[in-house]
This record gives structure tokens, sequence and C-alpha cells, in this order.
């Protein structure tokens, strides 16, 4: 524990990143599943639920807001660059 209260360190988190805690949490949560997109071929629905989701709607509304595609595109689009096809 940093024994820091949680609006101090969520202050402190702002300082030092630029960001508030909700989008660290987001970021950390989109990199994740662009791994697990990349890396398995776990559903999208399965890789919504384990980086946090509790919808898919909603992590496709995160993760389209994130990349600028949808996770299905997305892996679609990695495994087209990765394979040259």
């Amino acid at each position: 524990m940093t024994g820091q209260t949680p609006r101090t360190l969520a202050r402190r988190l702002l300082a030092e990143t630029g960001l508030r805690w909700g989008e660290i949490l987001r970021r950390m949560r989109m990199i994740r599943a662009i791994e697990m997109l990349a890396e398995t071929n776990l559903p999208v629905t399965e890789i919504a639920l384990s980086v946090g989701y509790q919808s898919l709607s909603a992590f496709n509304a995160s993760f389209r807001s994130f990349t600028g595609q949808t996770p299905t595109a997305y892996r679609d689009g990695f495994k087209t660059s990765a394979f040259g096809r």
C-alpha cells in the first residue's frame, strides 16, 4: 500500500501522467485486449470479460474509440499483416 488516501493517489496519478485513474485503467484494459486478440483465438466476448468489461457492446465501443476499429477488424488486420496475405 502507498499509505495515501484514494483521493490523494488519484491527484498524484493525474499530476504524473496527465490522465485520470479511469483513463489509465481503460488504457491498460485495451492494451491487454490488443495482446489477447493478437496472441490467442479466444472469442471476443471472452476477451471482453477477461479484461473487465461486463458487456460486449461496452467493450466494442471502448475498443473502437481507442483503436478506430472493432476488435474483430483489428484481429483480422493483424492476421493479414502478420502473415503477408
